[in-house]
């Protein structure tokens, strides 16, 4: 399901880097995304 909705938003004229699809556990995932410098919003 997540895949189909990065597909819409790229059919839909997004430009590349506006919405990504990041695959991991949520845990891990999550608190280095949110501790890292450079991502802005989660």
């Amino acid at each position: 399901m997540g895949q189909r909705l990065i597909e819409l938003f790229d059919e839909a004229g997004f430009p590349p880097g506006v919405v990504n699809l990041v695959h991991g556990i949520g845990e891990e995932a999550g608190e280095a995304l949110v501790r890292h410098p450079d991502v802005d919003v989660v």
